[in-house]
């Protein structure tokens, strides 16, 4: 007994110290940070649209749609969806605006901006409507039976009318096209050749540029297609040829060619007297166009405007050069305005087909996304609408024309109301 009580009393003795040394210990131990905190969130907080500009919906024409809110940048990445989780291409992202490129697709829509991280990870607009931007016009189907074009012209009933080699046809808004003039052996004259431009002008007659050289008068009346159409003006009495022209509100006609620009002046019903100026010389012509008391000349690179100075025009102004905006490869097909004067460029050996000669002087895309076709070569005017009409003439296959909504109308042709 007596030599247990001394074990246990020797064990006491040993355990005393360590107890106190863990005591001590445990008193100045200091205990880690939590890890979390549960009265912090690890949420930021969610995104908020306030308005989608334009507010009654996108148009065709409408470029960029902008939305407005706040804490579209609070998390790591932001998404935005129209429609059927299409995803567009986002021009710029601050933390109270995106700006989305126009999408491809079209209807009444919803448009959700998501943030991933934030509390509410999805915001949304309902029922935002998104107009059909560009549309083809079957009659120009390619094997339809409409021979091929090198130039055309709409008239005020919506009325196509297009020219090529020795033939000129209209085409109905029915899909309906009818020979007005064939061949030589049906009202044509022995020195009608290919079409180069085709506008309407004085009279209500049809003026067709043939040859780079005559300007032709033309009646569009079936009645008339025996009547031979007439020489209204020849250009090659001013030295030089001519491959595009357009009219001013007076009826005067504005050409030009490789001689340089020629104005004709009318000097009865079907004649007109055609002079030289001393501007544009050595200028190989793709376009011109008259609006605003302003003529715009384009070759396959540059862009000029002049002002019309009464009976001739000023010094040309360059607006763009092609080699000094990064499309050195690209080459000018075709040109037009709308009513701000703003112009709209088809460039061949480019990304996209159509683009636009911003306020800044840069030339970007009218739509940076699949939404025009390819291989587009004339962009023409409707009649005072917001419509243009791209020509795809060159084409093998598929849709020749097709129609193009505009935010705002474009520049009027002045030869249509004479």
């Amino acid at each position: 007994m007596n030599k247990i009580k001394l074990i246990q009393n020797l064990y006491l003795f040993l355990l005393i110290p360590f107890l106190f040394l863990l005591v001590s210990s445990c008193e100045d131990f200091d205990e880690p940070g939590k890890i979390y905190k549960p009265e912090e969130s690890i949420h930021v907080n969610g995104a908020i649209i306030t308005s989608i500009e334009p507010g009654n919906g996108a148009i065709a024409g409408v470029r960029v749609i902008t939305i407005l809110g706040q804490n579209f940048t609070s998390g790591d990445t932001t998404w935005v969806f129209v429609g059927n989780n299409s995803s567009p291409l986002i021009k710029s992202l601050s933390d109270t605006k995106i700006e989305i490129y126009r999408p491809t697709n079209f209807g009444t829509v919803e448009i959700k901006v998501v943030v991933p991280s934030s509390i509410d990870t999805i915001v949304r607009i309902e029922n935002y409507n998104i107009e059909v931007p560009i549309d083809s016009i079957q009659p120009f189907l390619v094997g339809s039976g409409l021979p091929n074009f090198s130039a055309m012209e709409i008239g005020k009933n919506g009325t196509f009318w297009t020219a090529g080699n020795r033939r000129i046809d209209t085409v109905s808004a029915d899909g309906l096209f009818f020979g007005l003039y064939k061949d030589r052996n049906n009202g044509l004259p022995s020195s009608f050749g290919t079409v180069t431009d085709l506008k309407f002008g004085r009279g209500g007659f049809l003026y067709a540029l043939v040859g780079r050289a005559d300007i032709y008068q033309i009646s569009t009346a079936v009645a008339d297609s025996v009547k031979a159409p007439l020489v209204y003006a020849n250009l090659t009495s001013t030295g030089g040829t001519a491959s595009k022209f357009d009219f001013d509100e007076q009826g005067n006609i504005y050409s030009g060619g490789n001689g340089g620009l020629y104005i004709v002046t009318p000097l009865t019903d079907s004649t007109g007297n055609a002079v030289s100026t001393d501007q544009y010389s050595g200028v190989t012509f793709v376009e011109i166009r008259v609006f605003n008391n302003h003529v715009y000349v384009a070759d396959s690179k540059n862009i000029w405007r002049s002002s019309i100075n009464g009976s001739t025009v000023g010094t040309p102004e360059l607006l763009v050069n092609l080699n000094n905006v990064g499309l050195d490869s690209c080459t000018i097909s075709s040109i037009n305005l709308d009513i701000d004067e703003r112009v709209y460029l088809c460039l061949q050996n480019a990304r996209y087909s159509l683009y636009v000669l911003e306020n800044d002087g840069s030339v970007t895309p009218f739509y940076v996304d699949n939404i025009i076709p390819s291989a587009v070569r004339q962009i023409l005017g409707g009649y005072n609408s917001r419509y243009f009409y791209l020509n795809r003439s060159g084409i093998a296959s598929g849709i020749r024309m097709f129609i193009l909504g505009m935010e705002k109308n474009g520049a009027p042709y002045y030869g249509r109301d004479l």
